[in-house]
């Protein structure tokens, strides 16, 4: 028995929920495993720039993958670059926000010396 238009976009709505929940999941993961990574740097702002810069010279080079519709190339590069700035400037401020943290927290709680 085929699905009603009603229930395919159903499904469909039900699809599109669950995969941006899974793509918001992996992008905190993501975010908070190299946070972590960056705070244990001597220069974790460094690191995330440096990080970042790399993404987006990734990104670009998606708009220069051959053997695709030019069109759909298009849109899809660009989609990725729009993601990868997002995922940038998120990555940056939360690595700025608790490195900021981490400071003032080593201010107020300085290590005995030995």
């Amino acid at each position: 028995m085929s699905l009603s238009l009603e229930d395919r976009v159903r499904e469909l709505e039900r699809f599109r929920y669950g995969a941006s929940a899974r793509i918001h999941a992996l992008q905190t993961a993501a975010i908070s495993a190299l946070t972590i990574l960056a705070l244990d740097l001597d220069e974790p702002m460094a690191f995330a720039e440096n990080l970042t810069r790399a993404w987006a010279r990734g990104a670009e080079a998606v708009a220069a993958s051959p053997g695709a519709d030019p069109a759909q190339m298009d849109m899809l590069a660009q989609e990725f670059q729009d993601a990868i700035a997002l995922l940038s400037a998120t990555f940056l401020l939360t690595v700025r926000n608790e490195h900021a943290k981490q400071k003032e927290f080593e201010a107020k709680n300085p290590r005995p010396r030995a």
